[in-house]
């Protein structure tokens, strides 16, 4: 029975030693949604450090009537044993640049110890968390005396002076004028004023040794952003290649196709192009996270390298193909938080060309050729996304509505006449930013337009030979195709 009360006795000895200090954190001064004292708190909460719950602490800072963020340590002692904790943190939230400032104040056991500053850019990362924890275990776990030695000396700080000096330091002080010894009303004659000196000389290397705390912090969180990091670049140039397919079909009566009067379709094999587009803020060159800094302008030019076509009607003929699409627009970004890895939305508008022109190649191209040219013109609203998913990797996608102004050739009189159309172009892919410099864009790329006519072109009412019924209803324009570029961006 004794053994079993020894061990029970042995286990909460032990227990006892070994439970975690419990740290009041107050609310941060500046973080008026709490999401940063939440944030430092699951950053410090642990097997090390018991962070005490905010509503719980809060109660005990109304009830005590303190007055944030200016905790004295009066107060912080009150605290501490209305909460029985050992430690008190409170923090202000300030900026520093283009990064977040958190600086601290810290007392243990009631007293004030040194307190430090944290600069960061998001408080959900790992590094920030590692660096916070780690210095406020240092902190709360370091007795009061050694973070503050001013106070605790301070009435034998002369004599300590004075047995570190040599022998003629000694001499002068017997030196004195008679005048400076001792005033009247009992106030210390200047041979004191060393103990102020020397409070003063320590006060400055306490600050000196929080600098080195907060430079030490600073370099482990490495947390101050490049001001032009991917999603806050100023300009973006991507240089590569493209792959696509073009297809164009038709939608057409039964009667026709009985007849095999109907228009084939066009399914051509993958061509290869050279593709060049870019994205520039000029403003986002002064202060990259202004408002203003999300205004800017967009091009986009990609060109098939060799595209030819042939028919059966005319065999050994070859017709060399003019196929490409550009594009120049306005654009304003609006980046979803402050951190590096914050996603991205951009809005915008531009004006855009798409052709495929049959240039030359058959000595009938009208009777043998039955593939319309095409060259649109169009607006072009756009919404696009940037969603980091790490420090490199990122999702990205940019989608465009086609308002189509002019088909081209196709909606001749002499073609398929007039139409309504409408289209749209899509991409989705990632990009892998290197070293905040560089990035390699890969994405997949869908365009469609569609056509309803309306019935006043010779190919699209006459084709049956009967000029009175409308033969083709409409077509589909699709293409499908990929890029891939090295991007270049500041």
């Amino acid at each position: 029975m004794r053994f079993v009360v020894s061990a029970l006795l042995l286990v909460l000895a032990v227990g006892t030693a070994v439970a975690a200090p419990k740290v009041a954190l107050t609310a941060i001064d500046g973080d008026d949604s709490g999401d940063l004292r939440e944030a430092v708190a699951e950053a410090i909460d642990g097997k090390e450090l018991s962070v005490i719950g905010a509503k719980e602490t809060n109660r005990a800072i109304d009830r005590l009537k303190i007055e944030l963020p200016d905790v004295s340590e009066k107060q912080a002692k009150k605290l501490s044993t209305d909460l029985e904790a050992d430690a008190v943190v409170s923090g202000t939230l300030g900026r520093e640049g283009t990064s977040k400032l958190l600086k601290f104040k810290v007392f243990v056991g009631g007293k004030k110890v040194k307190g430090f500053s944290v600069q960061f850019s998001n408080p959900r990362s790992k590094k920030f968390k590692e660096a916070l924890r780690e210095k406020l275990v240092e902190k709360v776990s370091t007795p009061p005396a050694e973070d503050k030695p001013v106070k605790a000396v301070k009435k034998t700080t002369a004599q300590v002076e004075d047995d570190d000096k040599p022998e003629p330091t000694k001499k002068k002080k017997k030196k004195k004028q008679p005048g400076k010894e001792l005033k009247a009303d009992g106030e210390p004659d200047e041979d004191d004023k060393p103990v102020k000196k020397t409070a003063t000389a320590e006060d400055e290397e306490e600050e000196d040794e929080e600098v080195d705390d907060e430079a030490a912090i600073k370099r482990r969180l490495n947390a101050k952003p490049s001001p032009h990091t991917a999603n806050r670049a100023a300009f973006r140039i991507d240089v590569g290649s493209s792959v696509s397919t073009r297809q164009l079909t038709f939608t057409f009566t039964p009667e026709l196709a009985a007849e095999n009067q109907q228009p084939q379709p066009f399914k051509p094999g993958p061509v290869a192009g050279a593709h060049v587009e870019g994205d520039i803020f000029p403003l986002a060159l002064g202060n990259p996270n202004s408002p203003a800094a999300g205004i800017g302008i967009a091009f986009e030019f990609d060109q098939v390298l060799s595209s030819k076509v042939q028919t059966t009607l005319e065999p050994g003929a070859v017709g060399k193909v003019k196929q490409l699409h550009f594009l120049v627009g306005a654009r304003y970004r609006i980046l979803l938080g402050s951190a590096d890895t914050s996603p991205s939305i951009t809005v915008g508008a531009g004006y855009g060309r798409r052709q495929f022109i049959v240039q030359s190649g058959f000595m009938n191209r009208d009777l043998n050729l039955d593939l319309p040219d095409t060259d649109y013109k169009y607006l072009a609203p756009m919404l696009g996304f940037r969603i980091p998913l790490g420090g490199s990797f990122a999702l990205v996608s940019t989608n465009e509505v086609m308002l189509v102004q002019d088909a081209g050739r196709i909606a001749d009189s002499d073609q398929y006449g007039r139409a309504k159309v409408f289209g749209f172009d899509a991409q989705a892919g990632f990009d892998i930013v290197l070293k905040n410099r560089f990035a390699i864009r890969v994405v997949a790329e869908y365009t469609q337009i569609g056509y309803v006519f309306t019935g006043g072109g010779e190919k699209s009412r006459n084709r049956d030979g009967v000029a009175t019924s409308i033969d083709i209803g409409g077509a589909l324009d699709r293409t499908i195709g990929g890029i891939a570029t090295l991007g270049v961006l500041y």
